[in-house]
Parts: C-alpha cells; structure tokens; sequence
C-alpha cells in the first residue's frame, strides 16, 4: 500500500525544551508509526537554539533552516524603529512597546521566510501528498503558504495550537493584522486544525466545515521513563502562561476557597503546584 506523504513545517521540533515542540513532534511519531504516513520536517535553527543529536526520532528526513538571529534582530530593529517612533506620541508607554515588539516580530518572519525560500529551492514539492504547518510563530504558515501556491494540488492543513489574537489582550492597533492574517491563511488552506472548540471560536472563521480538532492528548512512552513523584496532599498541578486578570485560575482558587469554608476538604491537605509565566497585560 503507498504511504502517505506529509511535509511538516514547524519552528520548534525537538529536541527543542519548550511546549510548542511537542504537538508536531508527536503528530510526526504517531503518524509515522501507527499510519503508515512518511513524514519530513521543515524546523529552524540558531546560535540559541542549536538542534542537538535526536533520538529515536521518527521523521524520515529533517531540514532545518538556518536562521541568523543576530541579522534579523538589527534588521528588524532598525524597520520597526521607523514605524514606531510615529506612533509614541499616541499611544501609552506600556502599549506602545508591546506594539513595537509586534511589528519587529512580523518583520523578523518574513525576513526568515525570505531566508527559508533560498534553502528550499532544492526540494520536489510534487512527491508529497500534504503540507501541515502549525501556528506559532507566524513563519510556518508564511511558507506553507508559499508552498501551497506552488503546488496547488498539495493538501494543506493548517494548524493553530495557540491562538492568534485574543480579543481582551490584543491591542487595537493589531488587532486587525492579525484577524487578516487568520482569514487569509484559513481561506488559502484546505483544512484547519485546531486543539478544541473554544480555540475553533477564537479563530473567528466562518467556514466551520474546513475546521477539524485535533485535541492534545500524552504519550504512554514518556511514562515508562522516570520516577512517579507521589504527593502527600491533594495536589493540583497547572502549567502553561496566565495573563493577569484575563486568563487565569480564579475561578478553581475561587470553587476550593467555598470547599474549604464549607469543611468538605481540609485546608492542610492542599496544594498548588505552578510551571509558566505569569504575564502583565
């Protein structure tokens, strides 16, 4: 039976220690594996973010694009610095700067789009079947996108594992690049995938009928590994970003206070254990 050909564009792949790495990482495993799919990948590197020897890894080919991270930051300093000095007079210190962030990281992704174009030129897009690329940061569409349109019979699935603009914390002043980013890259794309139907919402697109939710589950492989630490306590355990005052676990420190006052449990025997960064909006 022909096996099904998938190239994977992803920034982060591991080795790399960070969150966003493990959706494409286990999408690859399992694909590769359990459904007779081969799959390559398309990941970054950098002097910060040197790809060590990978172990068992199940892709069958990886291509990293080298990304000079120095260049980038000067060049993208030196074209933000041009808009943003426009705009400091109006905007409040504390916007303005996550403003000018913004703009310096857009233009950090289409300079490394550039820089992926050139190392690409090689490859026979024509002998893979589909294109999955996930969201974020935004240069994994960027050049799914360009692949796409040049191989228009390839299938194109895009994926957002985070969210691109949340109406709450996102400025005004991006808000609108980043709704025409998601309608355009939704609109281009064949399919889009998603981790559950409140982040489906969020991507306020119209045409349900291409979306599809591939939930994040776990791996029993990385189980077998380790030591179980066994808690004395009734231990909740959160990990990921929390957004002061607008995402956060009030409500479940809220539900334990009224259990504790009401002596269904017993304040003694609880804990909270935290992994991430608490961010100021």
């Amino acid at each position: 039976m022909k096996k099904t050909k998938i190239l994977f564009i992803s920034y982060y792949f591991q080795p790399d220690n960070v969150i966003g790495a493990l959706r494409a990482t286990k999408l690859v495993k399992f694909l590769t594996r359990d459904f007779n799919c081969v799959c390559d990948v398309i990941t970054v590197e950098n002097e910060t973010k040197k790809l060590k020897e990978r172990e068992e890894v199940f892709a069958a080919s990886i291509l990293t694009i080298k990304e000079d991270k120095h260049k980038l930051q000067n060049n993208g300093s030196s074209q933000a610095n041009k808009i943003t000095t426009t705009m400091e007079k109006k905007q409040k210190p504390s916007k303005f700067r996550y403003v000018g962030f913004s703009i310096k990281h857009v233009i950090k992704q289409h300079q490394l789009l550039k820089r992926a174009k050139k190392q690409i030129k090689h490859i026979d897009f024509t002998k893979y079947d589909a294109v999955f690329s996930t969201f974020g940061p935004e240069f994994n569409h960027l050049l799914a996108n360009f692949i796409k349109k040049k191989n228009n019979n390839l299938t194109w699935i895009a994926d957002f594992r985070d969210p691109v603009y949340n109406l709450l914390y996102t400025p005004k002043l991006l808000s609108r690049y980043k709704k025409s980013f998601v309608r355009k890259y939704c609109k281009d794309a064949n399919y889009i995938t998603d981790v559950s139907t409140g982040y489906s919402k969020a991507l306020y697109y119209k045409d349900s009928q291409k979306i599809r939710v591939i939930t994040n589950g776990y791996d029993d492989d990385d189980f077998k590994q380790g030591e179980v630490t066994k808690f004395s306590k009734f231990t909740f355990f959160v990990s990921g970003n929390l957004y002061d005052g607008r995402r956060s676990i009030s409500p479940v420190i809220r539900a334990v206070s009224e259990l504790i006052e009401s002596r269904t449990i017993a304040k003694n025997n609880l804990q909270f254990l935290y992994s991430g960064v608490i961010r100021r909006c």
